[in-house]
């Protein structure tokens, strides 16, 4: 032993007896930073391509390394200035990172793990790749699992550096888990990603600063399931520049949330949609585009901060949309049917830039509001139905029922730079 003590320096007489007598301990009595000095390992051995590996001190690593698993079991900061390799394709022992360990990848530091990374077992561990265009540590990986079990609390930030994952991915499976893509970090899930997905678990997952999550089928915000576990709590964050690219479906599932801050949503050229469940969110400002597809609302779907614009083949659904002081819902959709509208302060805007056959309700509608159309001729006010027909080259093309008015007709139409305006007239 290259230590004088009689557990490896870090690891606890619990988890000693815990681990495969075979495991090897990394306690940094050698050359520093080298994984292949005999002497920078416990059992004065250098381990094989087919060990497994425990690191359970702070410490700087170089070079390339292989080993069958490679486990941060503790309280340590690791940073890994080179190539880590793991070839163990068992789905709960690969490359781990958990019992408030840390793993750093450094500038150009690559990690090719065969099974699933898991971050946040059942404690804490945090997982950081960094880069630059130029320069940025690149993960590769079979299955990823982001808090996997109760009491986990896994974090991991993708900065300017690139994540590629070939099966599912979990953000709080069981446990809390995190995900923070930022700096034109790039994300690229091959299957799956679930966040939030049993009772008890949360998922966040938070893209900013010209980030990408690319998901090559579906996203899933909380579960929809039989299971006496239930379902999790999810929120996502799409922050300004980024984009959240998704092959097929996007549910959010009841008491789920997904936040447009500026970023884009867009989805797959094969038959996909957004489904916003009932008693879902969708709420902030950005694009939502479900291209020729659908999004189907039985939730809210709220613009606020901005303009939101929702494009798709179709907007059905039994929910309700949403439009905040200030800010403006843009539909570039030719086919909404029975939705409610609700304008909920003043200076809002509803702009229905697809000139479609529109049937909708629309409360809350005040001074200062007002609707956008790609055109209209003249519009006619029914009081005793309290509904405004828009006309546009002898033709019905909206009809909008309003709740709370009735008497002479409230309504100013007028145009502007090509487009049609309806307001309240001063009066009212």
């Amino acid at each position: 032993m290259s230590s004088s003590t009689v557990l490896p320096p870090g690891v606890s007489q619990g988890l000693f007896s815990a681990l495969a007598k075979a495991t090897y301990y990394y306690d940094g009595q050698g050359q520093a930073g080298s994984w292949t000095d005999p002497q920078n390992w416990w059992a004065g051995a250098a381990p094989s391509a087919g060990s497994f590996v425990l690191v359970p001190i702070s410490t700087t690593l170089n070079g390339a390394f292989t080993a069958k698993t490679v486990m941060l079991l503790g309280t340590e900061t690791v940073a890994i200035n080179g190539e880590l390799t793991t070839t163990n394709t068992n789905f709960c022992e690969s490359f781990m990172v958990c019992d408030g360990a840390v793993a750093n990848f450094a500038d150009t530091s690559v990690l090719n793990d065969a099974g699933a990374l898991i971050v946040g077992n059942e404690d804490a561990g945090v997982l950081t790749a960094v880069g630059t265009p130029s320069q940025y540590s690149t993960l590769t990986t079979l299955d990823a699992r982001i808090g996997r079990l109760v009491g986990g609390i896994g974090t991991v930030t993708i900065d300017g550096a690139q994540w590629s994952n070939s099966l599912n991915l979990y953000v709080g499976l069981q446990g809390n888990g995190t995900l923070n893509v930022l700096d034109d970090g790039q994300v690229k899930e091959a299957a799956s990603m679930f966040v939030g997905q049993y009772g008890g678990a949360v998922g966040v997952v938070n893209l900013s600063s010209g980030a990408t999550l690319s998901i090559a089928d579906s996203l899933n915000l909380g579960e929809q399931t039989n299971s006496v576990l239930g379902s999790g709590s999810a929120t996502l964050t799409v922050g300004s520049g980024a984009l959240l690219s998704v092959g097929k479906v996007v549910s959010v599932f009841a008491n789920e949330t997904l936040y447009m801050a500026g970023g884009t949503l867009a989805l797959g050229s094969q038959p996909v949609c957004v489904r916003v469940m009932q008693g879902s969110d969708v709420a902030g400002y950005g694009l939502v585009n479900a291209g020729n597809s659908h999004i189907t609302d039985d939730g809210t779907i709220t613009a606020a901060g901005g303009t939101l614009v929702l494009q798709s083949a179709s907007l059905p659904g039994l929910g309700a949309l949403q439009i905040e002081a200030g800010a403006t819902l843009g539909i570039m959709s030719p086919h909404l049917g029975g939705e409610s509208i609700a304008f909920l302060g003043a200076d809002a805007t509803l702009n229905l830039a697809d000139n479609g056959a529109f049937n909708m309700i629309v409360t809350g509608f005040a001074a200062g509001d007002r609707i956008v159309l790609p055109a209209a001729d003249h519009i006619i006010w029914n009081a005793s139905l309290g509904v405004l027909y828009v006309i546009d080259e002898n033709k019905m093309v909206d009809t909008l029922h309003f709740t709370g008015m009735t008497g002479s007709n409230p309504f100013t139409l007028s145009q502007a730079g090509g487009e049609a305006l309806i307001a309240v007239s001063s009066g009212h």
